[in-house]
């Protein structure tokens, strides 16, 4: 039967099977590599979630739990209340934390569960095995609420009592987007498929009939590298007024494609050129917001009672991090550093919102009391967000006189104390919400003492959270090693250089995970 066919029969049903083998192998490629990104996605925004959920609520209060009896009602309703405010802003079914005494294992805190320190009857076994070896899970399972892909994020206060942070994603949510992916694929495999075959068909109808003198026309064009020459241009115009069959219609396709591929060219200058132009402005946008952080050290040479250096580095050209400091008096020293929810353009406009606010009213004559300040620029920066992004700050006023710090945690990561006579620790982490995420919040100011020779080191999430090529997080643990070797007696230029450069080793050739900021501060006392 296939003797009987002529060529362009033999020719289409050749390259129609060519071309259903290429559409199935590339919607194959497609879907795979799709449904990878879609599963990573997912379990890169419920690990978000869960390390969100860590930072809203302190340390302490894991601490003291033992019973029924440890949380009272109307504190377990406050920080369910914060809890459920969360869980809208994100994708979650459920988010809860759960500890375990003897062999059960109990709620704390739940987005579904009313009660305080519920059994877990049904717990499945991967969460079981976290509380046994610390190890972060995500799993797929189901028990009585449901099947869903969830993660187990455990975590251990001070004192070694181990807690887990879950968040449940339902399987049906997973299962829609892979469903959206395979149809996404199933639609582009049809489109090529169908536009590839319509190509072939009219190219092959009109290839069929005798082509020699083409040929050569075409080898010379080719030879003269696409560039018509008068030669060509001839040869061309003539085939194309001469003959009346697919010769010659093929010969004005070629005429219109070099129409096309000029045009093309032109226009992909132009876009090449508007790409560097972009690039040029972004390059000015990174100055830009560099030029409004500040960055001249020694900031105070006047100031012999006290120290401080800062450094920034975003992880694409401009960034969501930011710091501050201005000096009120003679006797206080405002300081400030912050991390925005997200990265690029959007993250760096949003810190320059955020950073002016605080400047501006840090520097008003109606500045009031530290938790007052932090709580209307929350107010004002939640008034007008539709891309409800946030931002953590840690800021504080040291009393240069005292050593007093006074300080105010919104979310933000728990920074380091250098204690001159005894080492480094990590300050205990506060209770307060990233600025966003409530705008009716209250914030509380805390305090701390700083001893002649002391220090306090700020930073953002990118110098803890830092990444290497085998995908290890540098976590708390890497940075204390670094100053622990290197605070003594060092200036905070010197604490922060070697932070960062400790932090780029570790990363390797790996891609920046996150902006890395990093604010110390050095008290010395009345010289």
């Amino acid at each position: 039967m296939l003797n009987r066919l002529h060529i362009r029969g033999k020719l289409l049903l050749l390259l129609f099977l060519a071309n259903l083998i290429f559409t199935l192998a590339f919607a194959l490629h497609d879907y795979y590599t799709t449904r990878k990104a879609v599963i990573e996605g997912i379990n890169s925004d419920i690990e978000a979630t869960a390390y969100g959920a860590y930072n809203i609520f302190p340390e302490n209060f894991y601490e003291k739990i033992e019973n029924k009896a440890s949380v009272s009602k109307k504190e377990f309703k406050k920080f369910m209340y914060i809890l459920s405010n969360y869980a809208k802003k994100t994708d979650a079914k459920y988010i809860y934390s759960m500890m375990k005494f003897g062999n059960d294992i109990y709620f704390i805190l739940s987005t579904e569960e009313e009660d305080f320190f519920n059994i877990y009857d049904t717990a499945p076994e991967a969460l079981k095995q976290t509380f046994l070896d610390g190890e972060r899970r995500i799993v797929d399972y189901t028990d009585e609420y449901g099947a869903f892909r969830s993660v187990f994020i455990p975590f251990e206060t001070q004192g070694g009592k181990r807690y887990v942070i879950g968040v449940d994603v339902p399987a049906e949510f997973m299962s829609d987007r892979l469903t959206t992916a395979l149809l996404h694929t199933f639609l582009i495999g049809t489109v090529i498929f169908v536009v590839f075959f319509i190509i072939e068909y009219v190219v092959i109808t009109r290839i069929v009939r005798p082509l020699v003198k083409l040929t050569v026309s075409t080898k010379k064009l080719v030879e003269a590298d696409f560039n018509w020459s008068e030669e060509i241009q001839t040869e061309i115009k003539k085939m194309t007024e001469s003959r009346k069959d697919e010769v010659g219609d093929l010969a004005g396709t070629m005429s219109y494609m070099h129409t096309m591929l000029s045009e093309y060219i032109v226009k992909l200058k132009e876009t090449t050129a508007e790409k560097e132009r972009t690039e040029k402005e972004i390059a000015i946008a990174r100055d830009i917001q560099m030029g409004i952080l500040p960055q001249t050290f020694p900031a105070f040479p006047g100031h012999k009672d006290f120290d401080l250096h800062a450094i920034i580095e975003p992880s694409r050209i401009v960034g969501g991090d930011l710091y501050d400091y201005i000096l009120l008096d003679d006797e206080r020293l405002f300081f400030m550093i912050g991390d925005v929810s997200d990265k690029g353009i959007a993250a760096a406009l949003f810190m320059a919102i955020t950073k002016t606010l605080f400047r501006t009213h840090v520097l008003s004559k109606n500045f009031g009391t530290l938790s007052e300040l932090v709580s209307m620029i929350n107010y004002q920066l939640s008034q007008n967000n539709p891309s409800l992004m946030f931002v953590t700050v840690y800021s504080g006023i040291l009393n240069l006189k005292t050593g007093v710090i006074e300080y105010v945690d919104a979310g933000h990561e728990p920074p380091f104390i250098l204690r001159a006579e005894s080492g480094v620790e990590m300050l205990q982490k506060r209770e307060g919400l990233a600025i966003c995420f409530d705008e009716n919040y209250v914030y509380t100011s805390y305090r701390i003492q700083l001893k002649p020779g002391d220090g306090i080191v700020l930073y953002t999430d990118g110098l803890t959270d830092a990444m290497n090529e085998k995908g290890e997080r540098l976590h708390v643990e890497g940075n204390l090693r670094t100053l622990q070797k290197y605070f003594k007696d060092a200036p905070p230029e010197s604490i922060n250089k070697e932070l960062f450069k400790s932090t780029k080793n570790f990363v390797g050739n790996a891609e920046q995970f996150d902006d890395i900021a990093i604010l110390t501060i050095r008290y010395y006392g009345e010289v």
